[in-house]
């Protein structure tokens, strides 16, 4: 009875490259995942944004003045000391004023070190307290000291050892403005009055604080830090951002982030007072240092103008009147104002001598012009030696008195101007735009950060389908397993809702209903139905009329088929028995609402006979075999010759016999059961089962000489994208 060992060929497994209708069947196949990861992580990004602590950002414009000082003055004595030298870069500004020097100044004056907050609920109390006006009672029901209003407390004073720094500390209200502070380094909560400095003593030394003021119900609890100063320069330094507006414009916009919006504005305000305090400085001290030097400057000239004036009074007196010629008078003004300007530049070099190498970019400058001054000064003094002896030496005379006096009236007006900018009045910064508290936080943008958490949800959603279909995908059309296994799809069954609710039912009651008999015309039905034409069309080929019917692993529907099958075959007036050799895990009984007490396992123990054994008529032309008691040893058991006695005796009963077998992958009983039938089928769960576990299924029936004749692809669904056998249709 033992059909005809068939070679079964190994093939291996492949996956080939996903088209595009593949993709798109894919992404139809995990709509409702990829969907539902969306509003997941868009529900959690909306969670997000309204627990997360906001960022606001103020901001503050400042015009930085690049040209010449301010206080120089456009004559020839221009750049006379080092301030008129100087000019302001938007560049060097910019980091001067984030500098540690402007940050610390800020910290020290607003006490930034010291950060005092009520105290709130987890996640929520912060939420809460941003639509809360005015204070509460503390506490939950009166019990832990949590602000669910608008409490604040103003400390300008705590100062602690250096290890407790960063330590948490808890200062409770109590009435009659009193408080009372816990922490480390304490042994019980100390008590102070609000508005005088208290010190109190610690195992690591005094702790100094002054509540200046506190608003909120007595009970409520504030969390005190005093942090670390250098900590905090740093905190502010790296959420201080400053930028050129323009390019070379001048114009800087200096702005800073943090989580309460008028900390930040005042903050920054300070900052921006500090920097341009500190340029008022370094230009007074400038101006006064430049202003020394022209003090003793200013004598020396009035002395050499004094005595030019005398030699030129002395030489018109003796002389008397000497008519100059017009070009004498034009070499005269243009010989004085090049020789003034010449004497500038060498003063400027002098000063700039004093302070750099001779490579400095500016002397290098200042040698050049100085050079081609005295080059003009040359064409000059060859134009005037044409000049008769008397017109030369009163020309040179007037000459002198113009040169002198033009550079005493510019110094004297340099230090007039000096003098206001060391009186702090001038500078070359300048606010334009003064820091705003901010109303809306930079971040979390509630509507943004839903997208992009909605986003993400989407990628992942997409990635999860497509790792899903690659990695624990299982086979969905008869195609992919005809393809890898070289075994014919004979027949697939589409997925029935109406069996999954009476699978529920069936939880519930403790038994189970054939569909076959409830929903004759549901699609899983026609599809049994396809099976049985196709069986009977290639009947007359079949060794014997018995057919097994298995599985790979437990849960792929393989006695829902036997079952459902054996009742289909029986509806067309066709003898038929229904066998549940599952020894182990039989449940076919339960379609039948039949007991399984006496069965298949009594029979091969020879405790009764055939005869007692099987449940005639369960259905119409369906008679039953249960599995019995389950037995110590099952494989072994179906190793009886009773069994193949039975089954050939069977044989002339009846016109088909089903056998349900255990799934393959568990045990060997199967390929046992499956020497004797004529016809084997393995059952595979649409999108459950895997190749690779079909592939091992037909290698170990193969190795035991059986070949199986073909799946039966169970549970199929229609997808997008796709074609495959079978369908849906008149179910409409």
């Amino acid at each position: 009875m033992n059909p005809a060992r068939l070679s079964f060929k190994d093939v291996h497994v492949t996956n080939t490259d996903m088209d595009l209708p593949g993709i798109f069947a894919v992404l139809a196949q995990n709509r409702w995942r990829i969907a539902a990861c969306t509003a997941a992580f868009a529900l959690l990004g909306a969670g997000y944004a309204m627990v997360a602590p906001p960022v606001y950002e103020s901001d503050v414009m400042i015009q930085v003045d690049t040209r010449a000082d301010p206080t120089s003055t456009r004559s020839m004595l221009d750049a006379v000391s080092s301030i008129n030298d100087n000019k302001s870069t938007t560049a060097a500004e910019s980091q001067i004023l984030s500098s540690r020097a402007i940050v610390t100044r800020t910290v020290d004056k607003q006490a930034l070190f010291i950060d005092a907050k009520p105290r709130r609920f987890p996640v929520v109390g912060t939420l809460i307290s941003r639509y809360v006006e005015g204070v509460t009672t503390p506490g939950i029901f009166g019990v832990g000291g949590f602000a669910w209003g608008a409490e604040s407390v103003s400390v300008d004073t705590f100062e602690v050892p250096t290890k407790l720094e960063g330590k948490q500390f808890l200062l409770t209200l109590e009435p009659n403005r009193r408080y009372t502070l816990s922490g480390p380094a304490l042994d019980a909560p100390v008590s102070g009055e609000i508005g005088k400095l208290q010190s109190f003593p610690t195992t690591r030394g005094p702790i100094q604080l002054l509540v200046t003021s506190a608003s909120g119900e007595p009970g409520v609890t504030f969390d005190l830090y005093r942090n670390s100063r250098l900590k905090t320069i740093e905190r502010i330094q790296t959420n201080l951002s400053i930028q050129e507006k323009v390019k070379d414009s001048g114009i800087l916009v200096a702005s800073l982030r943090g989580n309460d919006p008028l900390i930040v504005s005042d903050t920054l305000r300070e900052i921006a007072k500090q920097f341009i305090l500190q340029n008022m400085e370094r230009k007074s001290l400038e101006a006064s240092n430049s202003l020394d030097f022209l003090k003793r400057q200013l004598p020396v000239l009035k002395t050499q103008l004094e005595q030019s004036q005398q030699r030129d009074t002395e030489l018109h007196r003796r002389a008397g009147v000497v008519d100059l010629s017009e070009e004498a008078r034009q070499a005269i003004g243009q010989m004085s104002a090049v020789k003034a300007q010449l004497l500038a530049l060498q003063q400027q070099r002098r000063d700039l001598s004093a302070r750099f190498a001779a490579g400095y970019p500016a002397i290098v400058s200042i040698d050049r012009q100085i050079s081609g001054l005295e080059e003009q000064t040359s064409l000059y003094a060859q134009q005037m030696a044409r000049f008769p002896d008397l017109q030369q030496e009163v020309a040179r005379s007037e000459m002198q008195v113009k040169v002198d006096a033009a550079l005493y009236t510019a110094l004297l007006n340099n230090a007039q101007q000096l003098e206001l900018v060391k009186a702090g009045k001038v500078g070359t910064v300048r606010l334009i735009d003064t820091p705003a508290i901010p109303e809306d936080p930079v971040f979390p943008k509630k509507s943004i950060v839903v997208v992009l958490f909605a986003l993400f949800g989407l990628l992942s959603g997409l990635a999860y389908a497509f790792v899903r279909n690659t990695v624990m995908r299982g086979v969905k059309n008869p195609g992919e397993i005809e393809r890898a296994l070289g075994i014919n799809v004979y027949a697939t069954i589409p997925y029935s809702k109406r069996q999954q609710v009476m699978l529920k039912s069936e939880r519930k009651v403790r038994n189970a209903t054939l569909l076959a008999e409830s929903s004759k015309a549901d699609p899983a039905v026609e599809g049994l139905r396809a099976l049985r034409m196709t069986l009977n069309h290639g009947r007359d080929g079949l060794p014997n009329k018995i057919v097994l019917v298995t599985g790979a692993t437990p849960g792929v529907g393989k006695s829902f088929v036997s079952a459902n099958f054996a009742r289909v075959v029986a509806s067309s007036g066709k003898r038929v028995l229904l066998i549940d050799a599952d020894l182990r895990n039989g449940r076919l009984h339960k379609y039948f609402n039949s007991g399984h007490e006496h069965g298949l396992v009594d029979f091969l123990e020879e405790r009764t006979g055939f005869s007692s054994v099987v449940q005639h008529d369960v259905a119409s032309n369906l008679d039953f075999v249960a599995t019995g008691r389950r037995p110590a040893e099952p494989g072994e058991l179906l190793l009886s010759p009773r069994l193949n006695q039975m089954l050939d005796d069977c044989a002339q009963q009846y016109d088909l016999i089903v056998v349900d077998a255990p799934p393959i992958l568990m045990v060997s009983d199967a390929a046992v059961l499956a020497q004797t039938a004529g016809t084997v089928f393995m059952v595979a769960l649409s999108e459950v089962t895997k190749l690779a576990e079909l592939e091992e299924c037909a290698k170990r029936m193969d190795r035991s000489g059986v070949r199986i004749t073909g799946v039966i692809l169970n549970g199929s669904r229609p997808h997008l994208g796709e074609y495959g056998y079978g369908g849906t249709y008149g179910t409409a």
